[in-house]
This record gives structure tokens, sequence and C-alpha cells, in this order.
């Protein structure tokens, strides 16, 4: 009797063991141990021309924005710092949050609004890109799993939600004036290709080819479709391909737990 109860508490214990990890980050809630200070997080400005260099110029993975100079662009932290702070760097030396600070791995631009307004010091839950998010939810994870950062709940959730439905967690750099949900997707399932070509302000031309399977298993293409108009989101089960030249992609690494 004694050793099954023994193994009901061990089931037990590992069962809540579990549920406190989420893609080997701890799972709980903010905590600030020690008093937040922005001097202990700082970070050289040379890191924004590193970017510059990585993105081919001054530009935002959030938005698809091309800038004219960096002078217009905002050094971002994808956690951000008071974030990072009290997920467990409120701990750290000020050796280890200078680090954190100046990783490019946690690094991007973005234009002034969107880093000191609508994203600020939100984390997932409370904000996500428009464009690149698989890239950007891959980050955080990367980034919390470098520095043993801990996830909240609705953090965790959020980003699940994100890295669940991703074929790729590449970071996608768009062609000036292209719009956000410009590119080629295909649907094996339903057999038709999707041309779709957007604009900024979301006025979308589509072109729709639908196809067949022939005997030796050749494409025989059908008639196309034409539509314009506007397209708020991109076709649900599709795959995203661009042209060549169309958008410059940057591999990404998977995240994957520490070991």
């Amino acid at each position: 009797m004694r050793e099954l109860l023994a193994l009901l508490f061990c089931a037990v214990a590992y069962q809540a063991a579990a549920q406190d990890t989420w893609r080997g980050l701890t799972v709980a809630q903010e905590n600030r141990c020690s008093d937040y200070r922005s001097q202990d997080y700082s970070y050289p400005q040379s890191v924004e021309d590193e970017l510059t260099a990585l993105y081919g110029g001054a530009y935002s993975p959030y938005t698809g924005e091309w800038f004219d100079s960096d002078a217009k662009t905002d050094i971002e932290h994808m956690v951000a710092r008071s974030e990072a702070h009290d997920s467990g760097l409120c701990s750290a030396s000020n050796e280890r949050r200078k680090s954190f600070a100046r990783d490019l791995l946690g690094l991007t631009l973005a234009d002034p609004g969107t880093n000191r307004d609508r994203k600020s010091a939100k984390d997932a839950a409370e904000w996500l890109p428009e464009l690149n998010r698989c890239w950007f939810a891959n980050r955080v994870l990367a980034v919390k799993l470098k520095y043993g950062l801990t996830v909240d709940p609705a953090e965790r959730d959020a980003l699940e939600d994100v890295l669940s439905a991703c074929y790729s967690v590449d970071l996608v750099i768009y062609p000036p004036n292209a719009g956000p949900l410009s590119g080629i997707y295909t649907s094996a399932a339903g057999r038709e290709a999707v041309v779709i070509t957007q604009d900024h302000f979301g006025e979308t031309i589509s072109l729709t080819l639908f196809y067949e399977i022939g005997p030796a298993g050749e494409i025989i293409p059908g008639a196309w479709r034409a539509e314009v108009g506007r397209v708020e989101e991109a076709p649900v089960g599709y795959s995203r391909y661009f042209p060549a030249g169309a958008a410059t992609v940057i591999a990404e690494e998977p995240a994957s737990p520490s070991r």
C-alpha cells in the first residue's frame, strides 16, 4: 500500500512539474525581486549599425517598413528589458544584464511609435507584430532559454498559439512597397495556387490557378481567376512562398530547450 501511495505521489508530483514548464522554460508569474534601473541594461548604439547591415538597410521586421536611415528607427528589445528583469534578471549580475541588453539575438529595429508606444514593455500576451510573428515568437523563446528567464501563463499561451501554427520561423524581409500578404500560396489539398500582390494600404490583386494532377504526376493547369479588393489575412491552410527577388528570407533555427 505504501509503495502504491508513493507511486501515486510521484505521478502527481511529475504531472505538476510538467505543468510548470513549457518548451524548456519555467512557467511563473513575473517577480521584481530588486529595483529595475534602465542604466543596468545599457547597450551601445553600434548594434543599430549591425542590424542595418544584417537587414540590408534601415528596416523594421514588425511592419515591413523601410526608412531613409537608422536615425528614424529605434533599437527594440523583443523581450523588453523590464520584462527580462522581472522574469529572472532581477537576481543576476550587472554583467549578465548588460550581456542580455546588447545581445543581437533579442534585438531588432522598429519605428519609434511601435517601440515606445504600441509595444513598449509589453510581452507577447499583450502585443504581437503585424509581420514575422513566427520569427518574433521563436526569438522570444530563444532569448528566454539563453538567459534562463521565466514565462508567465498568459505569455506562454500567446507564444504557443503562434508557434504551433508556424511552418517556418525564418525572418522575411519584404521589398519596399510590398504589402504584408504579398506572396505565392499553395494548397495541395485544394489543388490551387494563389498569387497575392498587395500594397501597404491593403489594396490587393489575387490570381488563383486551379490545377489537376495527371496520371504521371504532372501538373495540369486550369484557368486563372482574378480578384481585386482587400485581403485582411493570409489563406488558412496554405503554404507561403516568395518568387526570387521578391523578398529576402534569413533562415532561422527553431529555438530548442537548453540542455
